[in-house]
C-alpha cells in the first residue's frame, strides 16, 4: 500500500493575496456564556470537562469527585447520571462519554467498566473494557472505539465489541512517548468511515480506515509548536517540581474534535501553557486555518467540545465558590466560503 504524506504549511487563501485567518473572532462568534449553577449538589470539582451537549441543549460535566451533572441551556442543574461507587450505573473516575444514536455511553477509567444510558440517563447495562481507555466513541454504524493514550507504548486505538473485548488494535504510539512525558491528551475523532488519530507528543496527524488501514499521514510545522526534548534526566520521575518544568519546555497536544462537520480541529499549548491554539484541518488533512490563538481555554483536555457548528468552551470560575462558565461559539461562515 502505498501512503501519500502530506506536509501541512500556511498557503494563503484561495483566489486571495492574503493570509489566512488566525484569529478566533474570524471564525468563530461568540453566541451566550453560561454560567453553571454552582448549588452545593451541583457545585463543580477539579479538572471538569465537557462528557457531551444532548440535542435538547444539556450540558453533562464530569469532574473527579467523581460526578457527572447535567445542566439545561441556561446552566440549570437537573440532576446526576448515576453517582459514585461501584454498582450498577456507579463509577470512580469517569472519563469519556459516547453518544450511539439516541443513547450515551459513560467509560469509567477506574473501573475500566462502560455503563449504557438510554436518552433520559436510565441505566440499561454495564459491561467491563479488557483494556483501559482516556477516551470512548461510536461510529455511526454503532461501531465502539476507544483511545488509550495514558502510559501505554504500543498500539493506542481499540475497537471494542459490546462485552468490551477488543477486536482489533492500530495507530502506534509516538516515538517521542517516554516515561517522564506521559501526560493526557492528543486522541481520535471518527468522521465517516475514518479515523483520525494523533498523540499528546508529537504534531503528528494520521487518517485511518475504521479497520486500522493507514490512509494519510499530515506533520505540521508552526513557530507555536515545541516537541518533547529527546532526552531528560530520569530522577525527574521523583521529584515532581522537575517533571513539571520538563513538561513546560515543551508543546502538548491536548485535544482532537470535529468542527462544523466538515472540518477538523487540532488543539495544542506553547510551552508552560503560555497560550493554546487551534488548527483546522479538512477530511484530506489539508490546513484550512492554523494557530488560532483560543480565547479563556481551560488548557488541559476535555475543556472544550463540538456539536455541529458550535463550540463550547470551559471558561474558569471567577473564585472558589464559582462554577466555571461555559462560552458558545458558532462558525460564522461555511468552509466551503473559507
Amino acid at each position: 500500500m502505498t501512503i501519500a504524506v502530506a506536509v501541512v504549511f500556511m498557503p494563503s487563501w484561495a483566489g486571495c493575496a492574503q493570509k489566512r485567518p488566525s484569529v478566533f473572532e474570524d471564525i468563530f462568534r461568540e453566541e451566550k456564556r453560561i454560567t453553571l449553577d454552582a448549588r452545593d449538589e451541583f457545585l463543580i470539582g477539579p479538572i471538569p470537562r465537557i462528557g457531551t451537549v444532548t440535542a435538547a441543549g444539556d450540558i453533562v460535566i464530569m469532574d473527579i469527585t467523581p460526578r457527572v451533572g447535567i445542566y439545561d441551556k441556561s446552566g440549570v442543574g437537573e440532576g446526576r447520571i448515576g453517582g459514585a461507587g461501584d454498582g450498577p450505573g456507579e463509577y470512580r473516575y469517569p472519563l469519556s462519554i459516547a453518544s450511539g444514536g439516541p443513547d450515551f455511553y459513560l467509560y469509567d477509567m477506574l473501573l475500566m467498566r462502560i455503563s449504557h444510558y438510554d436518552s433520559s440517563f436510565k441505566l440499561v447495562r454495564s459491561f467491563l473494557s479488557t483494556t483501559r481507555l482516556d477516551a470512548l466513541h461510536i461510529s455511526q454504524e454503532g461501531r465502539f472505539f476507544g483511545y488509550g493514550n495514558s502510559g501505554n507504548k504500543g498500539d493506542l486505538v481499540f475497537e471494542l465489541n459490546g462485552q468490551g473485548q477488543v477486536l482489533r488494535q492500530f495507530a502506534p504510539q509516538s516515538q517521542n512517548f517516554n516515561q517522564a512525558a506521559r501526560s493526557r491528551g492528543g486522541g481520535i475523532v471518527l468522521w465517516e468511515e475514518y479515523v483520525f488519530f494523533i498523540t499528546p507528543y508529537e504534531y503528528t496527524l494520521h487518517k485511518y480506515t475504521l479497520d486500522g488501514q493507514l490512509v494519510d499521514v499530515a506533520q505540521r510545522e508552526s513557530p507555536r509548536y515545541v516537541a518533547p526534548p529527546e532526552e531528560y534526566d530520569p530522577r525527574i520521575l521523583d521529584d515532581p517540581s522537575k517533571l513539571d518544568e520538563y513538561h513546560d519546555q515543551w508543546s502538548h497536544i491536548l485535544q482532537i474534535l470535529p468542527i462544523g462537520g466538515r472540518g477538523l480541529g487540532v488543539v495544542f499549548a506553547e510551552p508552560g501553557y503560555a497560550r493554546t491554539f487551534l488548527d483546522i484541518y479538512d477530511s484530506d488533512l489539508n490546513l484550512i486555518a492554523g494557530d488560532i490563538q483560543l480565547p479563556d481555554y481551560m488548557n488541559y483536555p476535555g475543556a472544550l467540545y463540538s456539536s455541529g457548528d458550535r463550540l463550547y468552551m470551559l471558561v474558569e470560575p471567577i473564585d472558589d465558590q464559582a462554577n466555571p462558565s461555559v462560552a458558545v461559539y458558532s462558525l460564522r461562515q461555511s468552509f466551503d466560503a473559507l
